[in-house]
C-alpha cells in the first residue's frame, strides 16, 4: 500500500472504480461517510482527488457545463483498489445514468446494514448475472438475510415490449426487483408490472428517484 493512502482512500477508490466514475459532489458524501462525518466540502474533496491524481490513481475532468467534475480510476488506481476492470473514461451521454445509479447506492447503503452492493461492472465482468444474452441489472443487493435484490435505474422511456421483457426476466431470477425511476418512466413501469405473472408482481417495487 502506498504510504500516502489511508483506509478511507482505499475504500473510496474501490467504490469509485466499481461505479465506473463518481461526480465530485457525490464523492463529497462518500468521503464524509467513510470518515464517519458529514459530507466534505468541495474544496476538501478536490484536495483528496488531487492527491489521488498525484499518485497516479485517478483522473478528473468536467464534461457537462455547470456540473461538478467527474473522477474515475486509472489502471494503477484500479489495481490499488483490487479491481480487475479495464480503464473506462466516462462519456458525456452515460453520465446522467451513472450519477443516478451512484445516487441510489448512496441512498441504499446506509439503510441496508450488512448488505453488499454488487455493481453492474462486476456483474458484466463475471459474464452477466444470467449468462450471455440475459439482461444485467444496474446492481444487485445481497442482504444480510441471504436475499438477492436486483436494482434497475430508469431515466428515459424504452419501448413497452423491451421494458416488459427485461422486467419479466429479472423478476423471475431475483428475490425482489427494485426500480428507481424518473417521473418520465413512472407510468410506463407501472404498466409493465401489469404484465408480470401475478405470483411475481408483488416482488417488484418502484421508487421515485426524486424522493432520494
Amino acid at each position: 500500500m502506498d504510504a500516502r493512502l489511508g483506509q478511507r482512500d482505499l475504500e473510496a477508490l474501490r467504490w469509485v472504480g466499481e461505479q465506473y466514475a463518481c461526480r465530485l459532489d457525490q464523492l463529497q458524501i462518500l468521503l464524509g461517510r467513510l470518515g464517519d462525518r458529514g459530507a466534505l466540502s468541495a474544496s476538501a474533496a478536490r484536495s483528496v482527488v488531487s492527491r489521488w491524481e498525484t499518485l497516479g490513481m485517478a483522473s478528473r475532468a468536467s464534461f457537462i457545463a455547470g456540473e461538478p467534475s467527474w473522477v474515475w480510476l486509472t489502471r494503477r488506481g484500479l489495481r490499488q483498489a483490487g479491481l480487475a476492470f479495464r480503464v473506462v473514461e466516462p462519456k458525456a451521454w452515460t453520465l446522467p445514468h451513472t450519477a443516478a445509479v451512484n445516487r441510489v447506492r448512496l441512498f441504499v447503503e446506509p439503510r441496508r446494514p450488512g448488505a453488499r452492493w454488487r455493481p453492474e461492472r462486476e456483474l458484466r465482468a463475471a459474464g452477466g448475472a444470467a449468462g450471455p444474452g440475459g439482461p444485467v441489472p444496474d446492481a444487485e443487493i445481497h442482504d444480510a438475510g441471504g436475499n438477492v435484490i436486483a436494482v434497475e435505474v430508469e431515466l428515459s422511456p424504452k419501448s413497452p415490449a423491451r421494458r416488459r421483457r427485461v422486467m419479466q426476466a429479472l423478476v423471475a431470477r431475483y428475490d425482489s426487483l427494485w426500480y428507481f425511476a424518473s417521473a418520465d418512466c413512472w407510468v410506463a413501469l407501472h404498466d409493465a408490472v401489469c404484465h408480470v405473472p401475478p405470483q411475481l408482481a408483488d416482488l417488484v417495487r418502484i421508487y421515485a428517484l426524486e424522493d432520494l
